[in-house]
Parts: C-alpha cells; sequence; structure tokens
C-alpha cells in the first residue's frame, strides 16, 4: 500500500462499528429518499460516510501499523488498497451492479462520487447535485461484505 498524504492511526473494530452504523442510518433513510427529497441527504452523507469509513478500515487491517489515510475522497482512499483488495471489491461491485438499470462501472461510480460526503452535507450552498444511489448501496454492501471476510480471519 502506497502511503502518501496524511495518514492517522485508528481502531479496525470502532471503525467497522461506526461504519455499520451510517450504514443502517441510510438504509433506514432509504425508502423515504425515493419519495422525499428531505430524506435524500441524509441517505447520501451517511452511506458516502459508512464507504469510507469501511474503506479506513480495510485500510488499518492492511497497513503494518494500524493508519488509514486522512480525507474524504472515496476514489483516493479506494486507490490507496492494496491492489489485491481493490480487484475483489471490483469483482463484486460489478456483479451486483451488471443486473441493475443503473448499471456503472466502478471506476465511473468513484470519480462521480468521490466528495459525495463533503458535497450532500452541504448541498444548501451547491447547486445540481446528483448521485447514483443504486451505485451507492452496491459498494457500501461490497464493502461491508469484505469488512465481514477480514473479521473471520481474525
Amino acid at each position: 500500500m502506497a502511503k502518501s498524504g496524511k495518514w492517522v492511526s485508528g481502531d479496525f473494530k470502532i471503525c467497522i462499528t461506526e461504519a455499520r452504523g451510517f450504514l443502517d442510518t441510510a438504509e433506514w433513510c432509504l425508502p423515504k429518499a425515493i419519495t422525499s427529497t428531505r430524506m435524500k441527504y441524509p441517505f447520501v452523507v451517511n452511506i458516502s460516510f459508512a464507504c469510507e469509513l469501511f474503506l479506513k478500515a480495510i485500510m488499518i487491517r492492511e497497513s503494518d501499523d494500524g493508519t488509514f489515510a486522512f480525507g474524504h475522497d472515496l476514489e483516493k482512499l479506494f486507490q490507496k488498497l492494496n491492489p489485491d483488495t481493490q480487484a475483489k471489491i471490483k469483482e463484486a461491485y460489478e456483479t451486483q451492479a451488471k443486473d441493475s438499470l443503473h448499471e456503472t462501472k466502478l471506476e465511473q461510480f468513484l470519480e462521480n462520487s468521490k466528495h459525495n460526503f463533503e458535497n450532500w452535507r452541504y448541498a444548501f450552498a451547491k447547486d445540481g447535485l446528483s448521485t447514483n444511489g443504486s451505485s451507492l448501496l452496491y459498494f457500501s454492501h461490497c464493502l461491508s461484505q469484505y469488512v465481514k471476510t477480514l473479521e473471520e480471519e481474525e
């Protein structure tokens, strides 16, 4: 794993507990987000943050010193994972997405969604925000599943 930029120490178990909490909250918002613009904001913020935390948990596990890259950019965080890990997550994501009406390749999804957490927290100050909710769900579930495999290895 290439360590460029700021890295800080973290606890794997706490990080995944937090990630699951944000994912649970996003999934609770989801039915309402489909019909209510008001609930779309907490859905996108929570699921984007869940993805970020899952990525950081994976980094903590992959690092020799329990550290993760600082920041919110999903694309950059994903690129800091080991290449084998990236390939496994990409395969799982694209397997889920291939049967979707909203199929988006992982690279395109990450490019389009890399700043979701930052942008959607302040949506009131931005014009024309959009995101692919289905892809966010697929990505979060793939990350969650991958983290489960790491827990089983303990």
